[in-house]
């Protein structure tokens, strides 16, 4: 079973880029520690344990995705740094950024912001853009900043948990939920010294105690331990990197970020370029914080947090550029231990690639062009096994001849709209992890199609009686090219059923972007929704692409998640910078700026973000200047 565990989440690949990978700081005292004796079986017989925690905490790693990445001068076609981010996130209306530019008239001591880029709703000053002197983007780090203990409670006090052997009380207290058009809800909170206790509260996990094989004391309690609910300084951070000036102001300011973990890159006017990852992660006594652990002795505690000047970090790397994108920070075994879910690197490889292949003259508007950029790992992996595969089926060689013929010019597969070739792989990526995994797993635990199941694939692609092959609903034993011409097959059947003619196949007439509003959107009201959501749009791109309109095997082709905005700060001339959010900048239904963005955003176009004072003001449309009102 263990093995079959690790085919489902496998380790970081060695063949996928770091984003740090000369990172050498010897931090013995902060790596994971290994899980005691007793314990090293249970992620080898807990894959229902591991399902129930991503339910609960929400998918991370592999699951998740953004790009940044920075390119010094010294292979740029204007001498200067060029900073390129497109955070991913779910598709929402409207966009979840608001494009915003802070100038002070006077920039002095008491009044220091010269910051243009992105906000988010509630929060004060830029979160990723640049000032007079730096520029910054982010990703997620997916940092493990998370533990579940499981609480030993007294049978004869349900306020007491045992710790170290004896019963201390549980901090309570009652809070009262108002319910509209209801009676209002009082619930009992119990925190320990972990946190909150979320069993009996949290529907996932009712049923906990059955679908799990740790042991549990009886009776049990699951308490949540995660730095985001502690005491933050997120928001002092924030305003501190829109007046830094330097890279040590940056990373000063960078000392206050502490969750979640993001990987920062950075550059400046003086030509420097680098990275730094914040945030307060833990360092553990015992296991790596991806399992429920014993939380009534001081065996599995968090001992202290990862001292900053720890943290991976560079500057000025003899590459010339850096690149992140969810994937790993520094090889296995190298730092302090960050975490262990990944994304596996397929965005970040062909990042990387392109960089290299561009040479030493990369413009603007070649890196604008990296970030729409729609060519697919996942087709390099699978088609030279699929047009190779013998089939004597009809269907299956006309399927084959599609996808032969697909890759351009440059020999890259690329998802755009209008591409038969994209329309079939997709359609056969889908069948052939159905093929393979619905007669193995349950529901929840199948693969979703994100670049965890294309490296879960590729483990087993040159193994052609793996024992994931066959299909256990048969009384045959399948091999893998049983399954490929099946999924080739199914694939053709799929599309002459929903898009007819083969010759009319499209990616967009199957990949599509449908804006829901959030508050509105799902009223079931049909007047309402169409009022307030806008789509279906046909957009080129797929999951852990470059362009990442990603999408789920269960749920069809619609795009679940996206690049939420697209940023290149050009550092020869800051109004050439450009950057565009998926909506609009109003989120009235009624304004003409609800939803200007959504076609440029879906064909690749940007809009300048300007910077001078005077550029502004001359592309302004409107202006609203609010004074001072008088007393009375």
């Amino acid at each position: 079973m263990g093995d079959r565990v690790d085919d489902l989440y496998p380790p970081y690949p060695e063949d996928r880029p770091v984003i740090v990978p000369d990172f050498g700081v010897s931090a013995a005292s902060t790596a994971a520690p290994e899980l005691p004796d007793e314990a090293q079986d249970l992620l080898a017989r807990t894959a229902d344990t591991i399902d129930l925690i991503d339910r609960l905490t929400g998918p991370v790693g592999s699951d998740i995705g953004s790009n940044n990445w920075v390119i010094s001068g010294s292979l740029t076609s204007t001498g200067k740094p060029i900073l390129a981010n497109d955070p991913h996130l779910g598709i929402q209306m409207p966009s979840v950024w608001y494009e915003t530019g802070l100038h002070c008239t006077t920039v002095s001591d008491t009044c220091p912001y010269e910051v243009a880029g992105f906000s988010l709703l509630g929060a004060p000053g830029v979160v990723i853009g640049h000032n007079a002197n730096i520029a910054w983007g982010v990703t997620n780090l997916a940092a493990d900043v998370q533990d579940l203990y499981v609480e030993k409670i007294n049978p004869d006090d349900q306020n007491q948990y045992e710790v170290n052997g004896e019963w201390v009380d549980a901090d309570s207290r009652i809070e009262t939920i108002d319910v509209a058009g209801g009676e209002p809800v009082q619930m009992n909170v119990r925190v320990t010294r972990h946190g909150p206790i979320i069993s009996g509260v949290y529907g996932r996990l009712e049923d906990f105690d059955e679908k799990t094989d740790i042991p549990l004391p009886e009776p049990y309690a699951i308490a949540l331990r995660w730095t985001a609910l502690e005491p933050s300084r997120i928001l002092e951070s924030v305003v501190a990197i829109d007046r830094a000036a330097n890279w040590d102001e940056f990373r000063d300011a960078l000392r206050l970020w502490d969750v979640p973990s993001q990987n920062f890159i950075y550059a400046d006017v003086d030509g420097h370029i680098g990275y730094q990852s914040p945030g307060r992660i833990p360092i553990r006594a015992n296991g790596d914080g991806r399992m429920p652990v014993p939380g009534w002795t001081d065996t599995y505690e968090w001992t202290g947090f990862i001292p900053f000047d720890q943290l991976p970090s560079s500057f000025d790397p003899p590459e010339g550029f850096i690149v992140t994108a969810n994937n790993a920070v520094t090889r296995p075994g190298v730092g302090p231990f960050l975490a262990r879910d990944w994304a596996y690197g397929t965005r970040a490889q062909r990042i990387v690639d392109m960089i290299r292949e561009a040479g030493t003259s990369i413009s603007p508007d070649d890196v604008r062009a990296m970030q729409f950029d729609a060519a697919s790992i996942h087709a390099d992996v699978l088609i030279p096994r699929l047009v190779g595969l013998a089939s004597g089926v009809p269907q299956v060689r006309q399927a084959q001849a599609i996808l032969e013929s697909w890759a351009g010019d440059d020999g890259e597969y690329r998802f755009d709209v209008d591409s038969q070739g994209a329309a079939l792989f997709g359609a056969v990526w889908k069948n052939l992890l159905i093929l393979v995994y619905n007669d193995d797993l349950p529901k929840d635990l199948r693969p979703s199609g994100r670049d965890s199941s294309l490296e879960a694939i590729r483990r087993i692609l040159d193994d052609p009686t793996n024992i994931w092959w066959d299909d256990q609903t048969t009384s045959a034993v399948e091999t893998r090219d049983d399954i490929l011409e099946g999924a080739l097959l199914a694939a053709w059947n799929e599309l002459n059923d929903t898009l007819g003619d083969p010759a009319s196949w499209q990616w967009g007439d199957l990949h599509t972007a449908t804006f829901v509003n959030q508050t509105f959107g799902k009223s079931g009201i049909a007047p309402i929704e169409m009022l307030f959501n806008r789509g279906p749009f046909k957009v080129p791109g797929g999951t852990d692409m470059v362009n990442a309109t990603s999408w789920l095997v269960e749920k069809g082709y619609e795009v679940v998640a996206l690049p939420s905005m697209r940023m290149v700060i050009d550092f020869s001339d800051f109004d050439a910078s450009t950057a565009i959010h998926t909506t609009g900048q109003s989120g009235h239904a009624y304004s003409p700026h609800y939803d200007d963005m959504i076609q440029r955003w879906a064909t690749g176009e940007t809009a300048p973000l300007y910077w001078d004072r005077d550029t502004v003001v001359a592309a302004s449309k409107e202006h609203l200047k609010l004074l001072p009102g008088t007393a009375g």
